[in-house]
């Protein structure tokens, strides 16, 4: 079946279409087109209209897609797909030059499978008293899905209208047991959310380290409707929730909407404060969650948000459309043409991903004699002389091991074998440095290079 997708984006000129992949006995049947991974279930993307802001927001189309390899290159599986043209013709006669719609890109859609959300299998026949009830879900926090009920969870609406979708299995093929099961898990998690940070219970529920993931990939491209719409979360059979994937990234990274102008700030223009919406408000309660987050975050710079790799990927993914853009431009132009708009996403990026360096904290810095080495952690060889300074302007206690373990224990104690840094270490071995910087009660994050 084909059917057009978005709720703001249906009524554009050039809309995004849904579609089920059917054999020749109209039932759904896996394809695996354009060397994709192979589904049923698939999303021709790129909604554009002529005019106004709603339907300009991503004129270059790749903004959801960019940030979807990000999460894949992070350990956190999104969206495959191929920038294609497409042209629909409707009368039945030869394909002209007046069908053709532009640019899209061929995507899979969210779902349930070892290539997509690898989750087992619930079927309907699944009951209360079969341990098996306890997954796989694929929820999603939006607007009510047509013709569903959803639920409400005690912080996923705020006022905004927005309910927690059953995404899988479909509402209607969902028995009321395996509803009953999964809000009244959705219900623990949140009661242990409650009792932050008195406790951390609320991690036999939530995996800290998946909401950590995609905290990151909305806050860095200040996507606008972040944690609002689309957010899904899925829960394994015997597992704990995870937050995710990540979805419809259009209005993010400098796109067409007057809340993107600034990319040095962090949400005041935001439906969401990414701070305190939702669960959000409970678990940065939590020093231990606080400080993975910017843990996490300067460990990812290092590699898949380093800074040229990032634009590396965007310029790979202009280059194939460079072509077809001049065709799409016809019809939808850009303003600053298509090369200028690529290059304004990669400058409102860089200006974005450095200002949060600036924003998530500061790390204690290595050097060898006067070069900058590393930051935080790192694994010398024997006969290397380290030298770890704090960063201009910055105070505290530098405290450092050489076994790799944390200064920090979890609760914000010393760990028994760190120890106070007070100068140069020449190491008899080669071992793994790990240094914080304690100011006060406070810790700082360590930046992870491999």
């Amino acid at each position: 079946g084909i059917k057009t997708r978005g709720s703001s984006s249906s009524s554009f000129k050039k809309s995004s279409i849904g579609f089920d992949s059917w054999d020749s006995q109209s039932q759904e049947s896996d394809i695996k087109p354009l060397g994709l991974p192979s589904s049923a279930d698939w999303v021709i993307s790129g909604a554009r209209d002529v005019n106004g802001m709603m339907g300009n927001c991503d004129v270059t189309y790749i903004r959801s897609v960019f940030m979807y390899q990000l999460s894949n290159e992070i350990g956190n599986w999104a969206p495959h797909s191929k920038a294609v043209e497409i042209f629909v013709n409707t009368d039945g006669g030869n394909v002209k030059k007046a069908d053709y719609k532009g640019i899209y890109f061929f995507m899979e859609k969210i779902g349930r499978s070892k290539d997509k959300v690898d989750i087992d299998k619930l079927g309907p026949d699944v009951g209360p008293s079969n341990p098996d009830i306890s997954g796989g879900y694929i929820l999603k926090v939006d607007r009510l899905d047509p013709e569903a009920i959803g639920f409400h969870t005690q912080w996923d609406d705020n006022g905004t209208n927005c309910v927690t979708n059953y995404y899988y299995p479909k509402e209607v093929n969902m028995p009321d047991s395996q509803k009953t099961w999964i809000k009244s898990y959705m219900g623990q998690l949140e009661t242990a959310l409650g009792n932050i940070p008195s406790s951390r219970e609320y991690t036999n529920y939530l995996d800290a380290q998946a909401c950590i993931d995609q905290w990151i990939l909305n806050v860095m491209p200040f996507n606008v409707d972040a944690f609002m719409f689309s957010n899904f979360m899925y829960k394994p059979r015997n597992g704990k929730i995870h937050m995710g994937p990540a979805w419809d990234l259009d209005r993010s990274l400098g796109a067409y909407d007057f809340r993107l102008d600034n990319p040095e700030k962090w949400d005041s223009d935001m439906l969401a404060d990414v701070w305190t919406y939702g669960w959000l408000t409970q678990l940065f309660k939590d020093p231990e969650f606080d400080l993975a987050l910017r843990d996490r975050w300067y460990d990812i710079r290092q590699n898949a948000f380093e800074m040229d790799h990032m634009k590396g990927i965007i310029d790979s993914l202009a280059t194939v459309m460079t072509e077809a853009a001049a065709r799409d431009a016809v019809l939808y132009g850009f303003d600053r043409g298509f090369q200028g708009e690529i290059d304004y996403m990669k400058t409102w990026m860089e200006k974005r991903v450095l200002w949060m360096d600036g924003q998530l904290g500061y790390t204690p810095q290595f050097y060898s004699g006067t070069s900058l080495v590393s930051g935080g952690k790192k694994t010398v060889n024997a006969g290397f002389k380290l030298n770890i300074q704090k960063p201009s302007g910055k105070t505290g206690d530098i405290y450092y091991t050489l076994d790799g373990s944390d200064p920090r224990l979890i609760g914000g104690n010393i760990n028994s074998t760190a120890k106070l840094y007070s100068g140069e270490i020449t190491l008899t071995h080669t071992t793994t440095v790990f240094a914080r910087i304690k100011n006060g009660r406070g810790w700082r994050c360590f930046r992870k290079r491999s």
